[in-house]
């Protein structure tokens, strides 16, 4: 079985249970040469664009709570015991569970309309204007094509033959958390 159709059938199990406990899974990668399967969630309805600012209330509190240590633990043994009883996986294999984190994986549309504006990593399936790796400025994503700035000329890109995606977190100067 191709990693990809893999990644999709585990994809499509587990996520029911995940949404169950309040989670979207993000992204599912299969490393078939270590055999570890990675799962990546956050917290449903996270719809904050990835490069804004946490928000905070008056007092300068977080008002959203991130995926924990613990939310991963507990999806990780539901996950564990739900893929062992259907057997998708043949043999033994690591699961890991996190949160998304900085270089988070852009997969769906929602994940590629949120990410606008930030600098994105692009690794092709087929090559766009001959290339198979793009980075750049995210300038939009739209009716199934992404529009990718790099080096001040624009670069349109069919979503589907993104083969991945992920976010590329910048610092500025002052070691503040930026995209720009």
């Amino acid at each position: 079985m191709q990693d990809r159709v893999l990644e999709e059938k585990i994809w499509a199990l587990c996520e029911p249970a995940v949404q169950r406990m309040g989670f979207d899974i993000i992204e599912v990668e299969w490393l078939k040469g270590s055999r570890i399967l990675r799962i990546f969630m956050d917290r449903t309805g996270a719809q904050r664009p990835f490069h804004a600012p946490p928000e905070r209330d008056e007092k300068g509190e977080l008002t959203a709570r991130g995926v924990t240590l613990d939310d991963c633990s507990q999806v990780s043994r539901a996950l564990d015991e739900l893929l062992d009883t259907q057997e998708i996986i043949p043999g033994r294999y690591h699961l890991e569970v996190s949160s998304p984190g900085l270089d988070r994986p852009v997969r769906r549309d929602r994940d590629w309309r949120l990410a606008v504006g930030c600098r994105m990593q692009i690794k092709l399936a087929a090559p766009v204007e001959g290339r198979k790796k793009i980075t750049g400025r995210l300038v939009s994503a739209e009716a199934g094509e992404a529009v990718v700035e790099e080096n001040g000329r624009r670069i349109a890109i069919p979503i589907a033959s993104a083969a991945r995606a992920h976010v590329v977190w910048e610092f500025d100067q002052d070691n503040e958390e930026t995209t720009e």
